[in-house]
């Protein structure tokens, strides 16, 4: 079960893109606590099991109630919207132009940069693969499944299984990827998700080696909070600038190397989350899990 602090941030992250999604952007067509919870719901099913209605509304007027916050519910009027001009609010939220390049130019151009960066993402997924794979554990590129509702289909799913005189321990880890950090405040929220049902869960993006020297405080803060492991993919400037733009078609294991900046501890996890995760990859028996997924050929 999550802590009373992710809660808190799902459902402010949640309640902007619901806000956002019912076209609740102004004062002259605010939405109601109900309708939030509804939209966001829709979105991610999971959450009513995580918070109850009840809480959700008493987090959402709590927000609203911030310093600046984006979300907002005016003195005497019912209902919220969501204020695009304080898209900064503690670092929380980011401007969707610097992280989002949905955001800016015409649909050709929005189409264009959507497809770079999927493909960017995905050219990182046998990477990770491979590097979970010289940790024991069998992997897949599960990007595509949608059996878990929003935000619940981890990029690549790793399972380790050990055996015991007919008794097996199960290891499950999830990595969510992006191509870089610059939206990592909101893109963040992907992998926690995933908490329910992981026992480790990472949070991974491509970057220049430059970021091993850095302090990064605020994602060692947000890793440590949701106790979510941050993995980057590290490479040359040159090449990470290719990358991002596309020119960079393929990344050879040689040109990269792949540092766990923050560990994330293994966590037991209800066997009902498990059990759903594992039906929604197509495990059903121990036939079936030790078929499951690749490894480093022996």
């Amino acid at each position: 079960m999550i802590n009373w602090g992710e809660r808190y941030e799902a459902v402010k992250q949640l309640s902007v893109e619901a806000l956002e999604k019912m076209g609740a952007t102004n004062c002259n067509n605010k939405k109601s606590a109900h309708d939030i919870y509804t939209k966001a719901t829709e979105m991610q099913p999971d959450l009513t099991f995580q918070i109850p209605k009840n809480s959700f509304n008493s987090y959402l007027s709590q927000i609203s109630k911030e310093e600046n916050s984006s979300i907002v519910k005016e003195l005497g009027s019912h209902g919220y919207y969501f204020n695009q001009n304080e898209l900064l609010n503690l670092g929380n939220i980011i401007d969707p132009a610097q992280g989002n390049e949905e955001v800016a130019g015409d649909s050709g151009e929005q189409s264009e940069k959507v497809k770079v960066r999927n493909s960017n993402e995905k050219k990182l997924y046998k990477l990770i693969e491979s590097w979970l794979q010289s940790k024991g554990f069998r992997t897949k590129d599960t990007s595509e499944m949608k059996v878990m509702g929003k935000w619940g289909n981890p990029d690549v799913t790793g399972i380790k299984v050990d055996e015991l005189l007919g008794k097996h321990e199960i290891e499950v880890v999830t990595v969510e990827l992006k191509c870089h950090n610059e939206s990592f405040n909101t893109d963040f929220f992907e992998a926690v998700s995933h908490r329910r049902f992981a026992n480790r869960t990472y949070f991974g993006f491509a970057a220049p080696y430059k970021i091993l020297n850095q302090s990064n405080d605020e994602l060692r803060y947000y890793s440590e909070l949701y106790n979510v492991g941050v993995i980057v993919v590290a490479m040359d400037e040159d090449d990470f600038n290719k990358y991002k733009s596309g020119e960079l078609k393929e990344i050879e294991e040689d040109q990269i190397d792949i540092h766990e900046l923050f560990t994330a501890s293994f966590e037991p996890r209800q066997v009902r989350w498990q059990k759903k995760f594992f039906q929604s990859i197509g495990i059903v028996d121990i036939q079936s899990l030790w078929k499951w997924g690749t490894t480093t050929p022996s």
